[in-house]
């Protein structure tokens, strides 16, 4: 029960983390949200090294502080990363490992492995009324291929914490066990998110 209620977390700050980096500036001059796109970023490592290094720039440019900031990656892209030579060559400074599977940090940024970062085209809940009223966690991933945030994008607001209920189902002979929790997330600072995405770059794209 705690796995699922912390995937369905981790799950929609992700969706959020996404949404803040297609943001704009929620203050009068400040700064929105970025987006990188470069085709073929899920499949080629050099690529994607180099989205991710330019994600880091963006928000050095941005007067974001420079610690705290990770990129999330689905565990596919993490292993192409992992056979990036720049990476993994220990003479060019590669903090990463190929036999272990692993990536250390890209222009300083921390590499972080998820299975929850979206992917597909999630459509807004108008059906269901128990989830329909200040559901936010909606929007198309389907190019979706790394998320770098730096602490402050996104923040949660915990109503009430987890609660574990234990009833007696005398029909069924068995004890029910149940666990729920009251919580929200929501955009903070968009300035301070980049989503990667995997399609052609336009005219006019990111900020």
């Amino acid at each position: 029960m705690a796995h699922a209620l912390a995937r369905t977390e981790e799950t929609q700050q992700m969706i959020v983390g996404c949404l803040a980096a297609r943001a704009g500036g929620m203050l009068l001059g400040r700064a929105g949200g970025s987006v990188i796109k470069s085709l073929g970023c899920k499949t080629d490592a050099e690529k994607l090294a180099a989205s991710i290094y330019a994600a880091g720039i963006v928000l050095k440019e941005k007067d974001v502080p420079y610690n705290d900031i990770v990129c999330f990656l689905r565990p596919a892209q993490v292993g192409l990363l992992a056979q990036h030579d720049k990476i993994t060559d220990k003479n060019l400074g590669g903090d990463g490992n190929y036999s272990k599977g692993t990536v250390g940090f890209i222009n300083g940024i921390q590499i972080i492995e998820t299975n929850y970062l979206p992917s597909t085209n999630i459509a807004q809940d108008t059906e269901s009324t128990d989830r329909q009223a200040n559901n936010v966690y909606y929007g198309d991933f389907s190019n979706t291929a790394g998320l770098v945030m730096a602490k402050g994008a996104v923040g949660t607001v915990v109503r009430k914490g987890v609660t574990v209920e234990v009833t007696w189902l005398p029909q069924e002979l068995c004890w029910l066990l149940t666990a729920r929790n009251l919580q929200g997330h929501g955009i903070l600072d968009p300035r301070k998110a980049v989503e990667i995405r995997d399609e052609a770059a336009t005219s006019g794209s990111g900020s």
